[in-house]
């Protein structure tokens, strides 16, 4: 859990505090249901994926009762421009990876 001091005119209100579920294709093995599990928690999540991981994250969100996210964040958004069917394009189908808003 990272905690994180909300401020507001520059005086401290509250803390936040964020799981963080981190996801990197060539080293991590989980099975998307570690995801999916990881997902259906109440409270703030933020998960970090790669363009070559989102297929693990697009079949946790198949497994049921998963949450579609709130905010997708696409890094080097170049890299999403050609085939959807591409290991790049799982962030831009939103059939793939459910999500309020996408932000490249």
């Amino acid at each position: 859990m990272y905690t994180f001091q909300e401020e507001r005119d520059g005086e401290p209100r509250r803390s936040v505090g964020y799981r963080v579920f981190l996801y990197h294709a060539f080293r991590d093995r989980r099975p998307p249901d570690d995801i999916a599990t990881f997902l259906r928690k109440r409270g703030r999540q933020v998960v970090f994926s790669t363009y070559q991981s989102s297929h693990q994250i697009a079949e946790a969100q198949t497994l049921g009762r998963v949450p579609g996210f709130d905010l997708v964040i696409a890094d080097e958004a170049h890299r999403c421009a050609g085939k959807v069917s591409s290991v790049y394009g799982n962030v831009l189908d939103d059939k793939a990876i459910r999500a309020k808003k996408r932000l490249f």
